[in-house]
């Protein structure tokens, strides 16, 4: 399911992603939690703007311990974030 920090608050892992058109991608995390992410709102400003190029894009990994999203020059998000927005739009 998930793990959990000190105060009690879980934190989820990524356990797979799939690059899509468009900047979008589907999350899937380890408490089985699916859904899909529109990226497209963040590529082109500030830091994500190397991800303009999709080829950049959908060089995307998960990180070793299922916590975040990354690609090159060391842009990633958390998956927390990313959970929550998957459970506020199916919600």
């Amino acid at each position: 399911m998930y793990n959990t920090l000190v105060m009690n608050k879980p934190f989820y892992k990524i356990q797979s992603c799939i690059t899509l058109e468009a900047y979008k991608i589907i999350l899937s995390f380890e408490d089985g939690v699916t859904g899909e992410i529109d990226l497209s709102e963040k590529i082109g400003r500030g830091v994500f703007q190397a991800l303009e190029n999709i080829e950049n894009f959908r060089q995307v990994r998960i990180s070793s311990d299922g916590r975040s999203l990354q690609w090159l020059n060391e842009i990633d998000l958390c998956a927390d974030s990313l959970y929550l927005e998957i459970r506020n739009t199916t919600a």
